[in-house]
């Protein structure tokens, strides 16, 4: 009977662990620590390859896109904007603190913060496949030099 528990159990031990299956919540939560860390390759890791990425200052469609999108923010100073292009960098998730979060039907994760900010994150296979920020928390982007005001 020995030989035959042996037997048995072995196949199991030789088995590969295998990682349990992270929820919504989870995979948003590491995305938000890999945007924090401002580690691009963690942070693409939370995408799928189509997924669609909504900022206010526009849509990115893919996981090209979307990393060149992070890139690009990534490079603004810490001051929060870049001079010569404009761009706004948006507040760390350590500088805004998640007020709720909630997980809504099917996959879909809701975060409210001060200051009228929203990110809704819909999560398919363990990926984000779809992801929208709306914040009126935001400084309006610089004007070009010798733009005039209307």
């Amino acid at each position: 009977m020995s030989k035959l528990r042996t037997i048995v159990l072995v196949p199991f031990l030789l088995c590969p662990l295998v990682a349990a299956a992270q929820g919504p919540k989870e995979v948003v939560a590491h995305h938000l620590t890999a945007f924090q860390k401002h580690d691009l390759n963690a942070l693409m890791a939370d995408y799928a390859r189509d997924a669609v990425l909504v900022f206010p200052t526009g849509t990115h469609v893919g996981s090209e896109d979307i990393r060149k999108s992070f890139e690009s923010l990534f490079a603004v100073p810490a001051t929060g904007r870049d001079t010569s292009s404009g761009r706004v960098r948006p507040q760390s998730s350590t500088n805004i603190p998640v007020a709720t979060e909630e997980e809504l039907n099917d996959g879909v994760v809701l975060l409210k913060s001060g200051g009228g900010r929203i990110e809704v994150f819909v999560v398919r296979n363990e990926k984000i496949a779809f992801q929208a920020l709306q914040s009126s928390g935001l400084p309006p982007p610089l004007k070009a030099a010798g733009s005039k005001s209307r």
